[in-house]
């Protein structure tokens, strides 16, 4: 579908909707570590307390909300996962010094799915930040490689490669 599509399933019926979002700088860094989701899964707890899932439900709607209006700041304030993030990034060496550091410099990032891929967002760029990333994967001895993106509304595009 491309842009950002949000979905969920009813009675096994697959919902999705697609929406607009801003044309955020996005930055995928990818520590190159053998992480499977059952592993990722394993970590989580099997109950999470009523006033994590409330706080969760809230951010979700505000991320959102911060990923139309392209508000950095809000978005900031609100990807604090407190649920399935926080056991996840014990897995991926690190991964939580990385997104603090993204943090104090104004960017927002999180667990990208059940990793080890991280996501982060800005509307400026990552010159800092990427060289960062580099020097506190390389201390933990984990080669990593890093994606910088743009949001596109039409899906994927297969471009055929010429050798």
């Amino acid at each position: 579908c491309g842009g950002l599509t949000i979905s969920t399933t009813s009675s096994g019926e697959i919902i999705n909707r697609k929406t607009p979002i801003y044309p955020w700088n996005i930055l995928i860094v990818l520590p190159i570590i053998r992480l499977s989701t059952r592993k990722a899964r394993s970590v989580l707890p099997g109950k999470v307390k009523m006033k994590s899932a409330v706080k969760n439900i809230g951010r979700s709607l505000l991320t959102l909300q911060a990923l139309q209006e392209g508000d950095q700041d809000l978005l900031l304030q609100v990807m604090k996962d407190k649920i399935h993030q926080p056991y996840r990034l014990k897995l991926i060496p690190n991964a939580k010094k990385l997104i603090k550091f993204g943090r104090s410099h104004g960017i927002p990032g999180a667990v990208s799915g059940a990793g080890p891929s991280l996501v982060f967002f800005s509307r400026g760029g990552f010159e800092v930040f990427e060289e960062n990333a580099k020097t506190l994967f390389d201390q933990a001895g984990i080669n990593n490689e890093i994606y910088p993106l743009k949001p596109v509304d039409t899906g994927a595009d297969l471009q055929p490669t010429e050798y």
